[in-house]
C-alpha cells in the first residue's frame, strides 16, 4: 500500500500545482482587466466635457478592447487552466479510490454518519486548525471561544469552547510562519524567511520523493532577481 499512498501524494501535489497555475492565471487576468478599466477611466477623465465625439470614440475603443480581451473566458470552466485543474482532481479521485477499501463507499459512509455521529468537538478543532493554518487567527479565536450558541440549549453534543491553552498550542506552529509572511509582504524583508527555513527546512522535504521544499527554490529565485535588479540599477 506504500506505492498507492505515494501515488496519492503525487496526485495531491499535482492538484496543488494546477491550483497555483489557475490562481496565477486568474489573478493575472483580473489585474489586466483592472488596468484596462483604469486606463480608459483616465482617458474619459481627460476628455473635454463638451467634446461628445471624443468621448464616444473612447467608449467605442474601450468596448472593442474589452471585447477582444474576453477576460471572462480566461477563467471560465472551459478555459485550459480550469480543465487541467479538474482533470487532476479526477485523477486524484481515482487514486483515493485505490487507497480506500471498496466496502467503505460514500453511500456506506453516509449511513455510518447516522449510526455514529461526528464528534463535533473534533470537527471544531479541525476547522479552527484550518483557520490558523491560513493565517486567520482572529476568526479562529472567535470560533474557538464559541460554545455552540443556541444549539447548546437543545443538543448536549453541541461543540464546546476550546480552552485557551489548547488554542495557543494549536496556533503556535503557524504564528511564526505568518509573521514571516507578513514581514515579506509589508517590508520586503527576507531575513525572517531564511531563519525559518534553516530551522524547519527538513520537515518540509517531500518524504516520498526527497525533493526540497518549493519555497527554497522560490527564495533563491527571488534573491537572484533582486541581485540582478540591483546590479542593473547600479
Amino acid at each position: 500500500r506504500e506505492a498507492e499512498f505515494a501515488l496519492l501524494n503525487k496526485e495531491i501535489d499535482r492538484v496543488e500545482r494546477k491550483c497555483r497555475d489557475y490562481e496565477a492565471t486568474a489573478m493575472g487576468t483580473i489585474d489586466e482587466a483592472i488596468a484596462t478599466l483604469e486606463l480608459y477611466k483616465n482617458k474619459v477623465m481627460e476628455c473635454d466635457e463638451d467634446d461628445e465625439e471624443a468621448l464616444e470614440n473612447v467608449v467605442k475603443e474601450f468596448e472593442k478592447v474589452w471585447s477582444e480581451a474576453n477576460y471572462p473566458s480566461r477563467v471560465a470552466p472551459e478555459a485550459k487552466p480550469v480543465k487541467d485543474m479538474l482533470a487532476c482532481v479526477g485523477k486524484l479521485g481515482k487514486a483515493i479510490e485505490k487507497v480506500c477499501p471498496k466496502e467503505k463507499s460514500w453511500e456506506n459512509a453516509a449511513w455510518d454518519l447516522k449510526e455514529h455521529p461526528i464528534d463535533r468537538d473534533a470537527l471544531k478543532e479541525v476547522i479552527v486548525n484550518h483557520l490558523y493554518r491560513v493565517g486567520r487567527f482572529d476568526i479562529g479565536d472567535l470560533y474557538a471561544e464559541s460554545e455552540g450558541g443556541e444549539l447548546a440549549d437543545v443538543d448536549e453534543n453541541a461543540p464546546k469552547l476550546i480552552p485557551p491553552e489548547r488554542r495557543e498550542a494549536m496556533k503556535a506552529p503557524f504564528v511564526e510562519m505568518w509573521n514571516v509572511t507578513w514581514q515579506i509582504e509589508r517590508e520586503g524583508d527576507l531575513s525572517g524567511l531564511k531563519t525559518w527555513l534553516e530551522r524547519n527546512g527538513d520537515a518540509l522535504v517531500n518524504k516520498y520523493t526527497g525533493a526540497p521544499p518549493r519555497v527554497e527554490f522560490l527564495l533563491r529565485k527571488l534573491e537572484y532577481v533582486r541581485m540582478l535588479t540591483g546590479y542593473r540599477r547600479g
